[in-house]
């Protein structure tokens, strides 16, 4: 209180605990302002001759996060047609052993310009004074070659390259290709790299669509939408459902050659050449690259680092068709979040799903008559609806970096979601049928309140399933086990037509609930 400018070392490694003693120190009646004593520094600008011509970095904020992260300790792996690394401009880049699945061998060189080039948004040879930038320049590149020299290959060979980069060490994945067919392969690959504590990173697709493509979709990728210059979404990115994020993407169309994402790439031919591209596969390893710097930033956690990249988003304002997820990357405010944790607001296109069942719900009860009685009835009722088909869905919009995440999902998720908290983003058949409403209304039905409570409970879950199989399908998980009839619930018109038949079972047993007390 009297001016005076104290600074000291405090040393603890839980960031939680320091924030809580500088809190402490804060509330003293004689300390004025307690906080980290933070590093300031000039914007990194590199001096590569081409760098001025990449707005895509300048978007997220490239040249701040430079200043506390390049890369270094990172390995993303980039599963796409090779990478050719001898291009002039990946000269200091850093590799390590890939593979190539289309002639299976070793030798993962690009023969079709693809691969180089999303490899060059990750990890371009910077400050060489050669052509252009990458993200996080210092990381090392894994090659993984699954398409052939037309760009395309099949889910099998993606399915073992995905496990072989997670097998060897991968922290980051950036999948830059896809398609409109989920397989059962696909996902186990994208589930096994997940447990290995691997940040899978997708293209959501140049379809133009409200759906996020596969491997996207997978609730274990982050799902990236494109941009273009003037920020708005491209107007071939897919968006919608599945979306996580918004990345440069490039939009020529609108800003011609200018408009779209330049890298150093090579012609199929062999040649080098610095190549402006467009597409949601040149949005989606800007993110990868961040996930790269967090990583090397010291944040090894998957979660944590998917958690960074959403939260320290830049939000899109009226963003209602969710173009841009949780919004525009921004890698010098994702470093922010890591270095200074808090509690923050995402909100967003996940209450949709509640909220249609809200209303779904809200109509079926009331067309079907399935609400009334007494107060205290009817506060019972709608107990077990939020419990079975909405859960305390407002906390989803609170994200805690440090914090207690993993309650917060349950406590705002309906119960039969649990499974997606729980199983990373997939859903389990057992708990979307009439299981669980079941057994909750054989415990609760010897009293006039418990049934009113199961009521509740059976239009909730009547409400979400059937929500879940029109509006706003998540694919099962289902084990790769031959010869079982849970194997068809792995194609989504079987798991669809699953969703609402048990929606309608729940329906009629709630009717029938409802009366048996009159």
């Amino acid at each position: 209180t009297d001016g005076r400018l104290f600074t000291f070392k405090y040393v603890e490694a839980d960031r939680y605990k320091a924030q809580v003693f500088l809190d402490s120190l804060e509330s003293s009646e004689v300390v004025q302002f307690a906080e980290p004593n933070y590093i300031y520094q000039a914007s990194a600008v590199p001096n590569d001759p081409l760098y001025p011509r990449q707005w895509h970095l300048k978007a997220i904020d490239m040249e701040k996060a430079w200043t506390r992260a390049d890369g270094e300790g990172a390995v993303v792996a980039v599963i796409d047609t090779g990478v050719a690394a001898g291009l002039p401009d990946l000269a200091q880049t850093r590799f390590v052993r890939g593979y190539d699945f289309v002639n299976d061998d070793d030798d993962a060189t690009d023969d079709q310009g693809h691969g180089s080039h999303v490899a060059g948004t990750v990890a371009q040879s910077t400050n060489n004074r050669e052509g252009a930038a990458g993200v996080a320049y210092r990381a090392r590149i894994m090659p993984i070659k699954v398409l052939n020299r037309y760009g395309s290959g099949t889910a099998a060979d993606v399915a073992e390259g995905i496990k072989l980069a997670a097998d060897r060490g991968a922290n980051v994945i950036n999948l830059s290709l896809g398609g409109g067919a989920d397989s059962a392969l696909l996902r186990d690959a994208v589930g096994y790299a997940r447990r290995k504590g691997v940040v899978l990173v997708c293209a959501a697709g140049n379809a133009n669509t409200p759906r996020s493509g596969y491997p996207a979709m997978y609730g274990d990728c982050l799902s990236v939408s494109a941009f273009g210059p003037d920020r708005s979404r491209a107007f071939y990115s897919s968006y919608g459902q599945g979306v996580d994020i918004g990345a440069p993407g490039g939009d020529k169309r609108r800003d011609g050659e200018a408009g779209g994402v330049l890298q150093n790439t090579v012609t199929p031919e062999g040649k080098s050449v610095y190549a402006s591209y467009q597409g949601t596969s040149m949005a989606a390893p800007h993110v990868a690259g961040v996930a790269a710097l967090l990583y090397s930033h010291g944040l090894h956690d998957p979660a944590l680092i998917r958690k960074a990249l959403l939260g320290s988003a830049r939000p899109v304002a009226d963003d209602i068709r969710n173009e841009h997820g949780n919004g525009q990357l921004n890698a010098a405010q994702a470093l922010d979040l890591v270095e200074s944790p808090h509690v923050y607001w995402r909100g967003g296109f996940s209450w949709l799903v509640p909220l249609s069942t809200v209303l779904v719900g809200t109509i079926l009860g009331l067309v079907l008559r399935l609400v009334g009685g007494r107060p205290v009835n009817q506060i019972a009722c709608a107990l077990g609806f939020v419990v079975m088909g909405l859960g305390f869905f407002p906390l989803e919009a609170l994200g805690t970096f440090w914090g207690p995440e993993g309650l917060l999902a349950l406590l705002a998720s309906p119960v039969p979601q649990w499974d997606r908290v729980l199983l990373g983003g997939w859903l389990n058949p057992i708990l979307h049928t009439v299981l669980l409403p079941g057994l909750l209304s054989v415990l609760l039905s010897g009293s006039s309140w418990g049934r009113s409570l199961a009521v509740g409970a059976w239009i909730g879950t009547a409400a979400l399933l059937l929500v879940e199989g029109t509006l706003f399908f998540v694919p099962f998980y289902i084990p790769l086990i031959p010869n079982t009839p849970l194997i068809y619930l792995a194609q989504e018109p079987y798991a669809r037509g699953f969703l609402i038949a048990n929606g309608l079972a729940c329906l009629i047993i709630a009717g029938i609930t409802r009366h048996s007390g009159d």
